[in-house]
């Protein structure tokens, strides 16, 4: 091929590659995609839009320059997501339900780690795109987060409630027959999902509020704001106490004197909530909750679902029973749910000690590579702030907050969950944002 005409190709799939990430993003922030009627092949196809996008993109991905397999081969996370990807088709081989759980496995991979090796290849080959897709995702949960805070003080979901309704098959598969009184849910329609979401992208608004020019700092800001807001509007406790755990890791790490300042706004907080009227009662009943929660310890779901998955482990301790089939063992002993509310326990039980060993190994791996750049960022980033080290503090959180739901299993957070870390592990230069 003539020199101009593959430099032509090499810029035509970039930009492909680029678009094709930003309709991503901006599908799964936005738009109730999951929940439309998919009686009509229309539907269908803007049900899986992520996955079908994907397909393209990886199609693309080895007609251009890099050699995708050397940036496999030095990529930092290749064991781990191998070993996790084996584990998990193990467990499908040895599980009670084949086919199911190897649609899952492939289904998951290829909307999560799939989308981290697209987002890699494609910083590496065009690394001035990074800056753009952090400014995306900022603008994305920014616009998500207003529509939520819309909802808080129109008191309903005026553009998408046809969507979030128990008439909607699509949407009571997801949900159940459980209705959502004065939480938020944004554009996702689950107030726990938009939660986990507007956590895990807060750190990027935050980083991008740190910039020096003072218009992309506002922007930062504004969109910082909005994104706070809105988690906290969610009244989803596991996301609060993940933000709180990521801001407090992040003044531990990295100034312990913002310490006094986060326990002042808290304190500010706590007063203006219980001056309001509007939300005064609706976390005064969150939080009373807990007391419930310790009266009746021995009954409460979450609680009970750890006394299943202690039942249904011993029969496939080493390799679980595959990945979508927790409910199917945990029914016939009295679980209520289809899902034990819990990352780590959904992990145990479908794929066994091992699985949830390299699952944790990669974790561990993602924030050692964190912390290695965050060094990186501080000897030589003079300005424009600590990425590295900000998305370390949201991961934090968000660990905290699969506790109370099996996060990575939802095609939002999972997805986002990828990008950030796909953004956040790609090598900088003394240049800042720009990748080398």
């Amino acid at each position: 091929m003539k020199p101009h005409l593959s430099e032509m190709l090499h810029s035509w799939i970039g930009r492909v590659q680029l678009t094709g990430l930003a309709l991503i993003i901006l599908c799964v922030s936005l738009l109730p995609y999951r929940y439309l009627p998919i009686e009509h092949p229309v539907g269908l196809f803007f049900r899986f839009f992520p996955l079908c996008v994907v397909l393209l993109l990886g199609a693309l991905m080895p007609l251009g320059k890099a050699a995708l397999v050397q940036l496999w081969k030095t990529d930092p996370f290749a064991v781990p997501i191998l070993s996790v990807l084996s584990v998990d088709v193990l467990s499908a081989l040895g599980g009670i339900q084949l086919y199911q759980s190897i649609g899952k496995t492939t289904y998951f991979f290829l909307t999560g780690p799939l989308i981290y090796v697209l987002v890699r290849w494609m910083i590496n080959e065009y690394p001035h795109r990074k800056v753009a897709l952090l400014w995306l995702i900022s603008s994305s949960s920014a616009l998500a987060a207003a529509y939520g805070i819309s909802e808080f003080w129109v008191g309903g979901n005026w553009l998408f409630g046809a969507y979030f309704d128990q008439g909607n098959s699509s949407y009571s598969a997801m949900v159940g027959q459980v209705i959502f009184v004065n939480r938020i849910m944004g554009p996702i329609g689950h107030p726990v999902v938009f939660a986990a979401f507007l956590l895990l992208t807060l750190p990027v608004s935050v980083f991008l509020a740190q910039q020096h020019r003072k218009l992309k700092r506002w922007l930062g800001i504004s969109a910082s704001i909005l994104v706070a807001s809105a988690l906290f509007l969610t009244l989803s406790r596991g996301a609060w106490i993940g933000l709180l755990a990521a801001v407090l890791f992040y003044c531990i790490y990295r100034n312990k004197r913002l310490l006094g300042i986060v326990f002042l706004s808290l304190g500010i907080l706590g007063v203006g909530i219980s001056k309001s009227e509007k939300l005064s009662p609706l976390v005064g009943a969150r939080i009373s909750s807990y007391g419930e929660f310790v009266q009746n310890f021995r009954n409460n779901p979450r609680v009970i679902a750890y006394s299943h998955v202690a039942q249904i482990l011993p029969q496939r301790i080493y390799l679980g029973s595959g990945i979508g089939t927790y409910h199917l063992l945990a029914r016939p002993i009295g679980s209520q749910l289809n899902t034990p509310d819990n990352m780590y326990l959904m992990r145990l039980a479908e794929t066994g000690l091992i699985g949830l060993m390299v699952w944790v190994f990669l974790f561990t791996r993602i924030a050692s590579v964190l912390l290695n750049y965050s060094k990186i960022e501080r000897a030589h980033v003079n300005r424009g702030g600590d990425f590295s080290i900000l998305l370390l503090a949201g991961l934090v959180g968000f660990s905290f907050d699969m506790l109370t739901f099996d996060a990575l299993y939802f095609p939002v957070t999972r997805i986002m969950f990828w990008i950030l870390v796909g953004i956040g592990c790609s090598s900088i230069s003394s240049k800042g944002l720009k990748c080398v």
